[in-house]
């Protein structure tokens, strides 16, 4: 085509006439090429099936819609399992996980042209799980927020928070609820990567579950551990640490002595003014004590780690029996 339009123009100098006549032939030639290379393309499609496999997956909807019928979804390249196939129902062949993986196209011997294949009913494992798909916010993570009230208030809500049950916003439920979740996220990723077909990962989920555990699962129980400390008797063991036990949970008041004499040793240990919040339970507040528990951190007697937290009685046993009931819940 270069050389014809670069005649083409040299022509031009000599007739204008000249210069159309071969413009038009070059165009013409590119066009008639086009056109047999269209024709070569439409062939090939018509004699080969279209094995598009995970680079085009089933909609939600369609997975819905061929749930109950034994059926395998038809990918988009027109691959579909039929009634005749003696493929068995998709229940039966995927089981519980879909991690089955892929039994692939079965070759039909012939030399010809490529006949029609079906997919058996593995062909495109699926996975969704309810704790990580769903959109919203599992309802045991904690999501509300302490009231501005008084130190021993806010604390009496935190206890209300260390129960096991379901349902109901918790500490370690957020733990457990947020461990499936990870597990789950891990899960899909991997699931994709083989070409399976997953629910949806929504990004500002997996941030807010993230977030709820870090600022304010972790910074809770290290108050609670503080206080475990002081009065040990205040958090209950998982037998007696049911959401309705708990939520009437409160500080007695030889407890309310105990936690403000402890305040008042940590203030002197530390050097605090005479009129520091601390020294007052009435003002003091849980961003107080909590500041002031980042800053005893390390020390002998003070809340460690998470791990060493979470690995000391009572919150191991209140842990375990907060996953074994959320696994339970969300099998």
């Amino acid at each position: 085509m270069v050389v014809n339009i670069a005649t083409a123009v040299n022509a031009s100098a000599q007739s204008a006439a000249a210069s159309s006549n071969r413009l038009d032939g070059a165009m013409a030639k590119v066009v008639a090429g086009n056109t047999e290379v269209t024709a070569a393309m439409a062939s090939i499609k018509a004699a080969a099936p279209h094995l598009y496999a995970a680079m085009h997956r089933p909609s939600k909807r369609a997975k819905q819609m061929a749930g109950g019928s034994g059926r395998v979804l038809a990918n988009r390249g027109g691959i579909a399992d039929t009634p005749g196939s003696g493929s068995g129902s998709s229940g039966a062949a995927t089981g519980d996980s879909g991690l089955d993986g892929y039994e692939g196209i079965a070759d039909d011997g012939g030399g010809g042209a490529a006949s029609a294949k079906v997919l058996s009913p593995r062909a495109t494992p699926t996975y969704y799980y309810d704790v990580v798909h769903n959109i919203t916010i599992p309802p045991e993570m904690v999501t509300d927020t302490l009231k501005s009230e008084p130190l021993f208030n806010q604390l009496r809500t935190l206890l209300t928070l260390c129960h096991v049950s379901t349902g109901h916003q918790g500490l370690f439920g957020s733990l457990a609820v947020n461990g499936l979740y990870q597990d789950g996220v891990k899960r899909t990723k991997e699931m994709r990567s083989r070409g399976g077909v997953t629910g949806t990962i929504n990004a500002a989920k997996t941030v807010r579950m993230t977030n709820i555990v870090k600022n304010k699962v972790v910074l809770y129980l290290r108050q609670l551990c503080w206080m475990h400390s002081v009065v040990p008797t205040v958090i209950k063991q998982p037998h007696a640490a049911s959401f309705d036990n708990m939520k009437s949970a409160e500080l007695g008041e030889d407890d309310q002595k105990a936690l403000a004499e402890a305040l008042r040793r940590i203030a002197d240990e530390y050097v605090l003014a005479p009129n520091h919040a601390l020294r007052d339970p009435i003002k003091a507040t849980s961003s107080l004590l909590r500041d002031q528990l980042k800053k005893m951190s390390g020390r002998p007697g003070t809340p460690g780690p998470m791990s060493v937290i979470l690995s000391s009685s009572p919150f191991r046993e209140l842990l375990a029996e907060a996953e074994k009931n959320v696994k339970a819940k969300y099998k």
